[in-house]
């Protein structure tokens, strides 16, 4: 692909945020890393006694294990994703108790008009429409334009699953999920997968409150003053003007978990498309390999350690607007804090705005950054388990339910 514009997966290898030689020096490295990988994961599955089928694929996977689980976090072969992601959440089991459900959404989403109908089409040809397999082509023959069949595949799959979870119907940036998923799985398979997501990995996230969002950003927040406090005072001495009705010096105040911060806005897209448009594709379908194996922590966790990238940078503006608005209250005999804080707060916060939304885009390394993230001498959130993400998902909850009172 070295010479191509576009990567294995038909996307445009280079962006805004990454060029071409960024792009070719990463991938220099990076190749020989899935070619070893690869060769390994074929000596796991061996060992175990499973092999792979006359597709080149397994059908099977490893029990879960520490090793197992140290194979995922160093990436799964590309072609073997769907499958390896599929038996990870046990979808087949769905599919089995599910028996012929699919085929009959189907057809009951054929003639199907609605406004969730409506915004499907709305986005269909907004769906990665770069990359190759989304694309329209001309019809030589007719010299007529023809649509892609991956895009009348995405339209089926959204269709049926707007009927079949009514509380959220559609809700944009499920196509990019879906579209994602479509590029290594089947048809009905990606359906399941993308249930399943909305259920067990962002449950709440696309339902048309969006509470489930709401939830998942007091979730990081709390796990932000855990973990990285200096990141959740920044975030928080920020919004100093804008949450009057949180004290700071009050530990068992959380009322910002109900009044979310602004810069929370940065993070929204995070959740709501589970880092797609976030980070790299390829450190996407990486952070994506740990998610469907491990739970919706490594979702947290990631979370975390993009902050953790950011810490010494969201460090440096806030510190440097800091200086200068205390030098300038200073000539006007004006030294408050919480005024220093205040002043040129719009400009502090469209720094870090714009510092949070477009570094992670550049994350093109992704055995460093995954490394980072879950280094047990390198973060303490690499330990985070799914019980404690649910003891704090609960919390946030309850904190919620008694604010909204």
């Amino acid at each position: 692909i070295k010479n191509s514009e576009f990567d294995r997966y038909g996307f445009k290898k280079t962006n805004h945020y990454i060029s071409t030689k960024d792009y070719n020096d990463w991938w220099d490295e990076y190749c020989p890393h899935l070619i070893r990988r690869k060769n390994k994961w074929v000596k796991l599955l061996e060992k175990n006694g499973l092999y792979l089928n006359s597709d080149g694929i397994p059908s099977r996977f490893p029990v879960k294990s520490e090793e197992m689980s140290k194979f995922v976090k160093k990436g799964i072969p590309a072609e073997w994703r769907g499958r390896a992601w599929f038996s990870f959440v046990h979808g087949n089991e769905r599919i089995k108790e599910n028996k012929g459900l699919y085929e009959e959404l189907v057809k009951q989403s054929i003639d199907l008009v609605n406004e969730n109908t409506d915004a499907i089409e709305k986005d269909l040809h907004r769906t990665f429409p770069e990359n190759i397999y989304f694309k329209n082509y001309t019809d030589p023959a007719t010299n007529t334009e023809v649509e892609s069949p991956m895009l009348n595949t995405l339209r089926r799959v959204l269709k049926c699953f707007s009927l079949y979870k009514p509380t959220i119907g559609y809700c944009q940036s499920l196509n990019f999920i879906t579209g994602l998923l479509l590029l290594f799985m089947e048809e009905e398979e990606t359906f399941w997968m993308l249930v399943i997501i909305t259920e067990k990995f962002l449950p709440g996230v696309h339902e048309s409150n969006l509470e489930g969002l709401a939830v998942n950003q007091g979730m990081l927040l709390l796990c932000l003053k855990q973990h990285l406090p200096d990141v959740w005072k920044i975030i928080m001495d920020n919004d100093r003007e804008d949450c009057d009705s949180y004290d700071s010096n009050n530990d068992d105040d959380t009322s910002y978990l109900f009044f979310l911060p602004t810069l929370t806005f940065c993070t929204t897209n995070w959740f709501m498309s589970l880092f797609i448009g976030v980070l790299p594709i390829e450190t996407t379908l990486r952070i994506w390999d740990i998610i469907f194996y491990e739970d919706s922590k490594t979702i947290f966790q990631i979370c975390l350690g993009i902050f953790k990238m950011l810490d010494p940078e969201l460090r440096k503006i806030y510190l440097s607007m800091n200086n200068r608005s205390s030098s300038n209250l200073s000539d006007t005999g004006n030294t408050s804090f919480g005024s220093v804080n205040s002043f040129n707060k719009e400009l502090l916060s469209s720094e870090l705005f714009q510092l949070i939304q477009n570094t992670p885009k550049r994350i093109v390394n992704v055995n460093l950054f995954i490394e980072e993230c879950f280094r047990h001498d390198s973060s303490s959130f690499c330990k985070l388990t799914q019980p404690e993400i649910q003891r704090c998902r609960n919390f946030v909850i309850s904190s919620r339910e008694r604010h909204s009172t």
